[in-house]
């Protein structure tokens, strides 16, 4: 089951972490990466950059990105990198929230990995 995660070090303002796993497919339909940080991310399938985003919500209503992953996730061994930062303060565009990360990557409604 995914859920949240963030290291347990304490918290700082301005704070990046990277959470990385390596995991199996087989040929996939649909596959697709869903991820939702507290404040912002990068996400990297094999070296390829997937994309970045999440400052559009709120830290109690926490939304997520979904990125295609057709032609970049490939069959057999995968690496997923993704790098998170926490800003940690409110500033114009942006409330403080509580540090974490929310990961998986899909094939239609199967799990490939999780966080």
């Amino acid at each position: 089951m995914t859920c949240w995660i963030w290291h347990d070090q304490g918290v700082s303002v301005n704070e990046y972490a990277i959470a990385r796993c390596f995991f199996s497919a087989q040929e996939c339909n649909k596959p697709e990466l869903l991820v939702s940080a507290d404040s912002d991310f990068a996400a990297y399938l094999n070296g390829v950059f997937l994309g970045r985003g999440q400052f559009s919500d709120f830290p109690d209503r926490k939304t997520f990105t979904r990125i295609p992953l057709a032609g970049v996730l490939k069959s057999g061994k995968n690496e997923l990198q993704i790098h998170v930062q926490f800003c940690g303060s409110d500033f114009l565009s942006h409330q403080a929230g509580t540090p974490r990360l929310w990961a998986e990557v899909r094939d239609g409604e199967t799990v490939l990995t999780g966080t």
